[in-house]
C-alpha cells in the first residue's frame, strides 16, 4: 500500500459513521435493516457510506431475497462459498 493509499483510507475511516460501520460489520453479517436501527443512521445516509466502504474493498455485500446483507471484506483472492472471489463482488 502507497503513502497516498493508506492516506485515503485513513481519510475514509476518519467518518465516524464510517467507522462504525466497519467496526460492527467486523463482528459479523448484518442486513441494511440491522445497521439502521443499531447505529441509528438513516437509509439513504448509510446505502452511500456501504457504497464508499464496498469500493475502498473494507465491506462485501450479497443479497438475501429483497434485503442486502453486508460482512467484513476477505483478502484477495479469497473465496466465498459461491466461488467469486471478494474483488468480484
Amino acid at each position: 500500500m502507497s503513502i497516498d493509499q493508506a492516506a485515503g483510507m485513513l481519510r475514509l475511516l476518519g467518518n465516524s459513521a464510517r467507522l462504525r460501520l466497519v467496526l460492527r460489520i467486523s463482528q459479523g453479517e448484518v442486513s441494511v435493516a440491522e445497521l439502521e436501527t443499531e447505529l441509528k443512521i438513516r437509509q439513504p445516509n448509510l446505502s452511500q457510506h456501504l457504497a464508499e466502504l464496498r469500493d475502498a474493498g473494507l465491506v462485501g455485500s450479497r443479497r438475501d431475497g429483497a434485503a442486502s446483507r453486508h460482512a467484513g471484506a476477505r483478502p484477495a483472492g479469497a473465496r466465498r462459498s459461491g466461488g467469486r472471489a471478494a474483488t468480484e463482488r
